[in-house]
């Protein structure tokens, strides 16, 4: 692998539009995440970009691979040297087991969350502000529906705040019981996060399999304080192009708070997939209509837009050990309804292929 490129790097630069992320943006993210470890352990990083905000900025996350020691490593030893009631050592204390490349695929994190990510505010906070990164877990299903013990709602949320050193707050697990509770037959609770350096404090719950005529009854139950009617002219305006989407909202100890995500995900492009499309599924020409629908409605600048439409694609990537391939691809777009407004944000992926002498393979 090439151990000398680093994801975000004056190497890297050229893969990202100019008009996604340039100037202070640029500076700014490389500043936030340069320490992290190379391409052979940062295999999969996306970016989140504001398509309302001009400027040339972007969130960034990772995700952590259990058997690959340098990125959970990382955590490990920053842990080590910050105080024990710390964020950065509770992450530490909760990412050892991902450390050892023997255990950590077999280990009981492994058991219960399908997916870790790390997230890195930068677009929204002050411009020299560091802040810990946020933690989002995929929660594995229960073996049967009456096999609670993969996924307890309550337990998910305890090992949640833990690990990014919080109190346990009885509120927060009554208002995730509550949601998870009020799921129809087919849906589940499919990721939680907490960012711990944000100046409130709540927990994100992403819900999954949930049909659109589920929504007005499931919100109702849930206990969520928006307006139903705007979330279902959100769906229904969409439904065309996003056949697919994820309510997500932010759990308090006091209740949901009225800011609603809508994560929207288009077909796959190739069959045999799983149906809803993602970064290694979809290219450019099942993004251009979502992109002109997004302008259509002004929620995505016309610079945005640009960038968005030359994002997707393989990049050749020359280190001394050969040539690899750089994926590059658009995942999903959110919808943020909050007080009759709509605001619109695009998730994109970048993931580094070894060119074999059998083609593409694993990086």
């Amino acid at each position: 692998m090439p151990e000398g490129l680093r994801v975000i790097s004056p190497e890297s630069r050229r893969f990202i539009p100019s008009e996604l992320v340039a100037g202070q943006g640029w500076d700014r993210l490389v500043r936030r995440v340069v320490e992290l470890p190379g391409w052979p352990v940062l295999n999969r990083v996306f970016f989140e970009f504001g398509l309302g905000d001009p400027a040339p900025v972007a969130d960034f996350s990772v995700r952590v691979l259990p058997g690959h020691p340098g990125l959970p490593g990382y955590f490990v030893n920053r842990g080590k040297t910050a105080r024990p009631d710390s964020a950065a050592a509770a992450l530490g204390r909760f990412l050892s087991e991902f450390a050892d490349p023997q255990t950590a695929s077999e280990s009981a994190l492994s058991a219960r969350f399908n997916d870790i990510m790390l997230e890195y505010d930068i677009a929204g906070i002050g411009t020299e502000a560091s802040p810990d990164p946020g933690l989002f877990l995929g929660v594995r299903s229960a073996p049967s529906p009456d096999d609670t013990e993969v996924c307890s709602p309550g337990d998910v949320v305890a090992e949640l705040t833990n690990a990014v050193g919080w109190n346990h707050d009885a509120g927060e697990r009554r208002v995730m019981d509550r949601v998870v509770g009020a799921l129809p037959p087919g849906g589940r609770l499919d990721h939680v996060g907490a960012m711990p350096g944000r100046s409130f404090r709540a927990v994100r719950v992403i819900v999954n399999g949930i049909k659109s005529e589920e929504m007005p009854v499931f919100l109702d139950r849930a206990g969520w304080p928006g307006s139903v009617r705007n979330v279902m002219d959100a769906l229904a305006d969409w439904r065309d192009v996003f056949p697919y989407f994820r309510p997500c909202f932010d759990a308090s100890a006091r209740g949901l708070r009225p800011r609603l995500g809508l994560e929207m995900f288009p077909r796959s492009e190739r069959k045999g997939r799983w149906p809803v499309g993602d970064w290694l599924s979809t290219g450019i020409r099942t993004w251009l209509p979502v992109l002109e629908r997004l302008e259509e409605r002004e929620l995505c600048l016309p610079a945005k837009g640009n960038g968005l439409r030359v994002f997707p694609g393989l990049e050749r990537v020359f280190d001394k050990n050969g040539v690899y391939m750089l994926h590059k691809g658009l995942n999903h777009v959110k919808l943020a309804i909050e007080d009759g407004g709509v605001q619109a944000k695009a998730y994109a992926g970048l993931r580094l292929l070894r060119f074999g002498p059998d083609g593409l393979g694993k990086s």
